[in-house]
C-alpha cells in the first residue's frame, strides 16, 4: 500500500538524518554529492506514492481541495522554512549535528502521523473515507 510506502520513507529518512549530515563534516564534494543523492532518492520514495495514498484516504467531492490545500500549507509553513532553521541551526550551534536532528524530527513525526492514518483506516469501520 502506497501508505506504507511513505511511512517507510519517513523513518528511513529519520533514522538517516544524523548520520548523513555528520557525513558532511569535511567531506569532498563526491561524499557531499552522495549524501544529497541519498536525501533525493528518499524524498522521491516518499512522494511518489503520496498521490495515491491521499487518493485511497480522501474520498468525495472535495478530496482535491483538501489534497491541494494540505500539500500547499505544509510546502509554505514547514518546506520553505526548513533551509533556513537548518542553517540558523548550524551558526547557533557549529555542529552539522543539529540540522540532522531538525530533518530527523521531522521526518519521524510525519512516519507516525502516516502510521496513525493507517491505523485509523483499519479501525474505522468503514475507514475515514466514509468522514471525509
Amino acid at each position: 500500500r502506497a501508505g506504507h510506502v511513505l511511512a517507510g520513507a519517513a523513518f528511513a529518512t529519520g533514522l538517516c538524518a544524523v548520520p548523513m549530515f555528520c557525513l558532511m563534516e569535511n567531506a569532498s564534494i563526491t561524499s557531499i554529492a552522495l549524501v544529497r543523492g541519498v536525501f533525493v532518492c528518499l524524498g522521491l520514495l516518499f512522494l511518489a506514492p503520496m498521490l495515491s495514498w491521499f487518493n485511497e484516504v480522501l474520498r468525495g467531492p472535495s478530496r482535491y481541495l483538501v489534497h491541494g490545500l494540505s500539500y500547499q500549507v505544509g510546502t509554505e509553513v514547514v518546506g520553505r522554512n526548513t533551509p533556513a532553521i537548518c542553517l540558523a541551526l548550524y551558526f547557533a550551534t557549529q555542529s552539522l549535528v543539529a540540522p540532522g536532528v531538525f530533518i530527523a524530527l521531522l521526518s519521524l513525526a510525519t512516519a507516525v502521523l502516516v502510521a496513525l492514518i493507517l491505523r485509523a483506516q483499519d479501525v474505522l469501520p468503514h475507514g475515514p473515507r466514509q468522514y471525509a
